[in-house]
């Protein structure tokens, strides 16, 4: 087995990424058998290949840190006569240095709002990974209303989170409450400066 290990120029430019070529000479001598025995069978000449070439592309950038487990719902009442619990918000970050911009709407389509409960707001959480994953826990920041539905859509929130520091790894996280008090799944997000 040989390796290989190049810059890959066909890539674009902002992807930093090495390709690494494998090239088992085990691997291509049993190949040539199957043709063969494949070829006998039909009674034809069997096509020669050039070896198998197996790619992987190694990432050179950091590997994100592990995202500790995310803030469990609360325990709430069940009733069968209310409709869903909330969905995944649809969550979008936009940063800038030191800054942190989420914006996320409710995640419902316009034919699905009689599907689920009237949404009262949203958590939003972070996490901030300093170092060791072991320290890490996620902390509620806030509690935002939603806003009222205006033909059947809602306004997309936006919130913006100032002072944020360099090197310093971030995990975002925003669920619906309905009216009921229940919590919907939380949508994610990692930021790095």
């Amino acid at each position: 087995m040989s390796f290989d290990c190049r810059r890959s120029s066909s890539q674009k430019p902002d992807m930093d990424a090495f390709k690494i070529t494998i090239v088992d000479e085990e691997f291509n001598r049993r190949m040539e058998a199957v043709i063969d025995s494949v070829a006998a069978l039909h009674d034809e000449e069997p096509q020669r290949r050039k070896s198998v070439t197996v790619v992987k592309r190694c990432s050179q950038s950091q590997i994100r840190s592990p995202m500790p487990p995310l803030p469990y719902p609360p325990r709430h009442r069940i009733n069968n006569a209310w409709r869903k619990t909330p969905p995944i918000p649809k969550l979008k970050v936009c940063t800038k240095p030191g800054i942190v911009q989420l914006t996320w709407d409710d995640g419902m389509g316009v034919a699905s709002y009689q599907l689920y409960a009237p949404l009262d707001g949203y958590e939003l959480f972070e996490c901030i990974l300093n170092g060791s994953v072991d320290n890490a826990k996620w902390e509620k920041l806030t509690y935002i209303l939603a806003s009222a539905p205006n033909q059947n859509q809602r306004v997309p929130i936006t919130c913006k989170l100032t002072k944020k520091a360099r090197g310093i790894e971030y995990y975002f996280a925003v669920r619906g409450v309905d009216v009921h008090e229940r919590r919907g799944p939380c949508a994610v997000v990692y930021v790095r400066f």
